[in-house]
């Protein structure tokens, strides 16, 4: 409710900026000035459409209490924009913002670093729903109540799965005091809310603070996308993947699958090198190659003298014909002097 007040407070300063009073004076041109308003702010595609959303849900709850006729955006359709390449935060990343946490805001880091968790799932995560003992420590993500004769909780899509708990996190759960029915404590709770989950956006603001601390950016779901990521960049596979973390959808699955080729292509570049350098090492250790590559020079060097400028071997063999060579000098000269050099 706080983010839908702001978006909407936000929205009626523009129409008043506009000169539009009343709520049927609306319309389309409104909207697209309002969007055009909010990128010259600065603000993202997925958030100036998410506004728009919430804009437009507004016009239409307003034509269920009918004060208006119709909604003054009706049969018109705004573009998603398409996901892009998404940043995570690698493993040593990971580490540091969780070695910086502390009390219940650490634990809640470490499930979803560590199981990919959405943080409505662990803010509704209550001891009964873990099994710590036994060869495979889980978690059970289901539909749960929360407040005594109202809607329960159920997960995303309503779908219910069972997680698999890293040592990590079950070192983690294990040494929380279990004083009230949830696994993360409220951190502000009191007498009338103390049964009550936490509240996220607790946990959002003091991840902002960590994550100020350390340099980086990031939101709560970011644990969510870089435990998906290093998944996939260690080879787990999607079926699997999927057990795991629950729904993931289409745009974001391309992501992971985009990361998974360039991983393989990278993959194949250094399979490709080594053998490269494979046949290399084997070119140089074939025969009559030693000598040539840096090699030891033994029997191969012995064997054949070498080329070019005569060496000791071939002085020795043959004497040369004139001047004073290694081997003695002309006839002549050997008779003037008494045959002495």
């Amino acid at each position: 409710m706080m983010k839908y007040r702001d978006v909407l407070n936000r929205f009626a300063a523009h129409c008043r900026d506009a000169g539009v009073r009343l709520m049927h004076a609306i319309s389309v041109q409104t909207l697209d000035d309002f969007a055009v308003r909010r990128r010259r702010d600065g603000m993202a595609a997925k958030t100036v459409y998410t506004e728009l959303t919430i804009v437009r849900q507004w016009l239409n709850f307003a034509v269920t209490r009918r004060m208006l006729s119709m909604s003054p955006v009706a049969g018109t359709k705004l573009v998603k924009p398409k996901r892009g390449p998404r940043d995570y935060w690698r493993q040593d990343e990971l580490d540091a913002i969780v070695d910086a946490a502390k009390g219940p805001y650490k634990a809640a880091f470490v499930l979803m670093a560590e199981t990919g968790m959405r943080i409505g799932e662990v803010v509704h995560l209550t001891h009964n729903d873990l099994i710590l003992d036994g060869p495979t420590p889980v978690a059970h993500i289901r539909a749960k109540e929360v407040v005594p004769g109202a809607k329960p909780w159920r997960p995303k899509n309503g779908e219910e799965r069972v997680v698999p708990l890293s040592p990590r996190a079950v070192a983690m759960l294990r040494d929380l005091p279990r004083r009230r029915r949830w696994v993360i404590d409220r951190m502000n709770g009191t007498t009338a809310t103390a049964t009550q989950p936490t509240n996220d956006r607790h946990i959002i603001a003091y991840l902002k603070t960590v994550l100020a601390k350390l340099g980086l950016e990031g939101t709560n779901h970011k644990f969510r996308h870089s435990f998906c990521t290093i998944a996939v960049l260690a080879g787990v596979d999607f079926f699997t993947l999927r057990r795991w973390v629950g729904h993931i959808d289409e745009e974001a699955l391309k992501i992971y699958v985009h990361i998974a080729d360039e991983q393989a292509q990278l993959s194949m570049r250094q399979l490709t090198e080594r053998r490269e350098v494979d046949r290399i090492l084997a070119a140089c250790k074939g025969p009559g190659k030693a000598g040539r590559v840096g090699g030891d020079v033994g029997a191969d060097a012995s064997a054949k003298p070498a080329r070019g400028r005569q060496g000791i071997s071939k002085v020795s063999a043959k004497p040369s014909r004139g001047g004073r060579g290694a081997g003695g000098g002309s006839a002549k000269f050997q008779q003037s002097h008494g045959g002495q050099q």
